[in-house]
């Protein structure tokens, strides 16, 4: 694993029209949350180091092709193929056919998968250790007010 450090970026940050990537505005707006639930972002360049077959999801740093840095979530996947022919795997192509995942994935919505990851193509620059948020708060009455 190489350098450790809290990420502090080097421009503005501001939301793309389309942020569909995106799961917080920017990188000072998750920040703000991590920090007013008192944990700190620890960003780590590089890959995660992970055991073989393992898989872990993680807050990710990554810049669009436009140049802004945003934050979203991806899981890391440590599971290459053996080199032998083997029963033992666990996620399938739409075809059916056997997929090894290495390297970071979407979760992505499919009819037929209950969870279905793709290969990221994001540029990733960083990432951090996952800490779920805390759910927004919702008032019973309505169940559309959002506190």
């Amino acid at each position: 694993m190489s350098e450790v450090k809290r990420y502090e970026p080097s421009m503005e940050m501001h939301e793309e029209s389309g942020g569909e990537f995106v799961a917080y505005d920017d990188y000072a707006a998750l920040q703000q949350k991590l920090d007013a639930e008192h944990v700190i972002a620890i960003w780590h360049t590089g890959e995660p180091a992970i055991p073989e077959g393992a898989s872990k999801r993680y807050w990710v740093t990554h810049r669009l092709k436009a140049g802004s840095v945003h934050v979203t979530d991806l899981t890391f996947f440590n599971c290459p193929e053996p080199d032998e022919e083997s029963d033992d795997c666990e996620m399938y192509t739409p075809d059916g056919e056997p997929y090894w995942p290495v390297g970071w994935h979407d979760l992505c919505s499919h009819p037929d998968f209950d969870y279905y990851y793709t290969k990221s193509d994001l540029d990733v620059l960083a990432y951090a250790e996952y800490i779920k948020p805390t759910p927004a708060e919702v008032n019973s009455s309505t169940d559309k007010d959002v506190e």
